[in-house]
């Protein structure tokens, strides 16, 4: 089982897989993104850690009001969580507002689309918290994403 998500990790952090949409559900677990995904930060370790992507769009009140708290909760929970921001966006505008304005430790850019559409974000902001194993802890409106909810989650 570990080996599988492994290569899930693997194929988001180098952006490989398939082009086709996925149920995503709590209890299912994710296969490979898709292509096109492309890192601009450092790759998070994810070695026995959970992982929590949030998907975000610049021009979103809701996306932007949300940076202390994601890098909060990437500060609080760095030792059993990785948190992963994904936009698309032209890249300077990523890089501008997300590495130097935001400063996330970890950020893809979608160019395509692609992610976005294979894991049917239906807005931002969004989020899915990944167990180690790949499983789909957690969907939905991060807003509504608590840190006790995560504590409960990943114990």
């Amino acid at each position: 089982m570990k080996r599988g998500f492994v290569l899930i990790l693997v194929g988001l952090l180098l952006g490989v897989g398939s082009l086709s949409a996925q149920r995503i559900a709590v209890g299912g677990y994710v296969t490979l993104p898709s292509q096109g995904v492309r890192w601009l930060s450092d790759r998070p370790d994810l070695k026995g850690k959970a992982l929590l992507v949030e998907f975000f769009h610049s021009a979103n009140t809701q996306c932007r009001e949300r940076v202390e708290e994601v890098n909060r909760l990437a500060h609080t929970y760095n030792n059993i969580l990785n948190v992963a921001v994904v936009a698309r966006e032209p890249v300077e505008q990523v890089v501008d507002i997300l590495l130097h304005q935001y400063q996330y430790a970890y950020v893809a850019l979608d160019e395509q689309g692609a992610l976005f559409a294979q894991y049917e974000v239906p807005h931002v902001p969004y989020a899915l918290l990944l167990s180690e194993r790949g499983e789909v802890l957690w969907l939905g409106n991060p807003t509504h994403l608590k840190a006790e909810t995560i504590e409960q989650l990943l114990d």
